[in-house]
């Protein structure tokens, strides 16, 4: 799963629009919706943001899992 797959996921199994999340974290729907198209890659501190938006790990948020 991709990044822009893993936040998409995670932000409709909470029932939050784009345009919610972007007022979350501080930034454009229309950069929400890149980073869920894979077109870009937010940056670390982005991720943080969406992550603390989310009240998960940044391992959760992108999909890693410890073997």
């Amino acid at each position: 799963m991709t990044i822009g797959q893993s936040i998409k996921r995670a932000r409709m199994e909470r029932g939050i629009s784009q345009s919610e999340l972007s007022e979350m974290i501080g930034t454009s729907q229309a950069i929400i919706s890149l980073w869920e198209c894979d077109r870009f890659t937010p940056c670390t501190y982005n991720l943080i943001s969406i992550a603390d938006a989310f009240d998960i790990s940044l391992d959760e948020l992108v999909g890693r899992e410890r073997k």
